[in-house]
């Protein structure tokens, strides 16, 4: 968890993902964590990081709202490779003036919790 102590709600129009350690991290997703630490993990999807993904930026006038006091939770995933490692992931955030926010974007995502496939199908 990440807390970048922002005193005013934020307009994030671009992120980017460095992985700290490429040789084991297997992928990364960043969920923000409103001031109330009600449910983030479906609206709250910010960034993600595959290998090979580049930054990712949205349309002019194009910006998801980071309220204040919000923090930021890094789900990380990694590859074993039988050495301990370390890593440092790091998220950048292109920000603009609410001013120039034209439409706010937000993030839904689907998922059914009940699929299962079973054994041998």
């Amino acid at each position: 968890v990440v807390d970048p102590k922002f005193t005013e709600d934020k307009w994030v129009t671009g992120t980017q993902i460095v992985p700290g350690n490429r040789a084991v991290v297997h992928h990364c997703i960043v969920f923000v964590r409103p001031p109330d630490g009600k449910d983030y993990r479906g609206l709250g999807w910010i960034a993600g990081y595959v290998p090979g993904q580049r930054s990712v930026h949205m349309p002019e006038g194009y910006a998801r709202k980071v309220p204040a006091g919000s923090q930021f939770v890094f789900q990380m995933h990694y590859t074993p490779n039988g050495i301990a490692q370390e890593d440092l992931t790091k998220m950048g955030l292109l920000l603009i003036d609410e001013k120039d926010v034209t439409h706010e974007v937000s993030t839904l995502v689907a998922i059914n919790h009940d699929f299962e496939i079973p054994p041998h199908a």
